[in-house]
């Protein structure tokens, strides 16, 4: 998935979670509501101006929209918990205390 894609779901994902309407942003950004679509599809890019009007829309900081780590599918996830491990085996205790906790 390329930034615009990534960016675009996470545009689409926020706006979701505010319950706002497509095109509702689409006016709120003076587009038309099938280029406001085509942003959160990732086929355009918004336009630097139109940035800073989602954030405002979205009541979000610009690094907001670019936080797509919670995207990461469990393979992702799984390698890198075992490179961040790997060879730590204080910090591999620390961490199977934690689960435990939430597992019981």
């Amino acid at each position: 998935m390329d930034i615009k894609q990534k960016l675009g779901r996470r545009i689409k994902e926020l706006r979701l979670q505010r319950n706002i309407s497509q095109e509702y942003m689409a006016e709120k950004l003076d587009v038309n509501p099938s280029h406001y679509s085509r942003i959160e599809t990732g086929y355009s890019y918004p336009r630097a101006e139109n940035l800073d009007k989602i954030c405002e829309i979205l009541n979000v900081l610009p690094k907001d929209l670019f936080d797509f780590e919670h995207h990461k599918d469990i393979k992702q996830i799984q390698t890198e918990l075992h490179n961040i491990i790997d060879n730590d085996e204080e910090l591999t205790s620390q961490i199977y205390k934690f689960v435990k906790i939430f597992n019981g």
